[in-house]
């Protein structure tokens, strides 16, 4: 793996203030966790709000907003480059706040991006290595062996008062049925280890948020210890053989 030098981005493609609040007398006050792709003619941005009540008035560019599309509780929504079959696919968590699962990775079908169901698990305590929480990480990208995407794990810390590590690991999805999971890597491709990843906001995170496949290569854009946004190059063969049937 090359780490490349932490970028610090000037222009901001989405501020607090370009995003509608949910409710009259509120403001946004933070967007966050990006998870951009491509799909067919048009880019999908899912993004986390917060919000906090205080009149605030929004302004928009080329946004439209939605509205809340998942249930409530929920977090880490990535959806995939192109329908499969005639559906739209993403990955979710619920919240164990909602008494709906433990943290573990779901899978949503939809038809219009906006209406979805056919809930289904994916992934959970088989990533044993996370032993605090999951959830999903970049969108996939197709190859020539399924779906690959990273997805994000928590290790919980050894002493009181710290946050514990955030890590990525390796998911790999059947191309035609995506419910089905062709392996995982058993161990983090990606831990923290640069001074830049080690300190921070928070400590020890490295937060994997996009996945560009370029030839033979793939470039990981994550963030870092909650401050800078890094790049990783991998190499599409050493991911691959990092995956083993589960």
């Amino acid at each position: 793996m090359e780490v490349m030098a932490p970028r610090v981005l000037t222009r901001r493609l989405l501020r607090p203030e370009d995003v509608r609040p949910r409710f009259e007398g509120f403001e946004v006050i933070g967007v966050f966790n990006p998870a951009a792709v491509s799909c067919g003619d048009r880019v999908v941005l899912l993004i986390r709000v917060a919000e906090r009540p205080r009149e605030v008035r929004a302004g928009f560019r080329s946004f439209r907003r939605h509205g809340v599309i998942f249930c409530p509780e929920n977090k880490d929504v990535v959806l995939f480059p192109e329908q499969v079959g005639s559906e739209y696919v993403a990955l979710h968590r619920p919240n164990p706040d909602a008494h709906f699962s433990a943290s573990e990775i779901w899978l949503a079908r939809s038809s219009d991006l906006l209406h979805w169901g056919s809930h289904r698990r994916l992934l959970g305590s088989e990533a044993a290595w996370a032993t605090g929480k999951i959830g999903g990480g970049t969108p996939p990208v197709r190859t020539d062996r399924g779906w690959l995407s990273l997805f994000h794990g928590h290790i919980r810390p050894q002493r009181p008062g710290e946050v514990g590590q955030y890590a990525a690991a390796v998911l790999l999805q059947d191309l035609d049925d995506p419910d089905r999971v062709v392996g995982i890597s058993p161990w983090p491709v990606m831990l923290a280890e640069h001074d830049f990843e080690r300190s921070g906001f928070l400590t020890d995170v490295v937060f994997a948020c996009g996945l560009v496949r370029r030839g033979e290569q793939l470039d990981v854009y994550y963030g870092a210890a909650d401050t800078s946004t890094g790049v990783a190059r991998f190499s599409l063969a050493d991911i691959l053989a990092a995956v083993e049937p589960i």
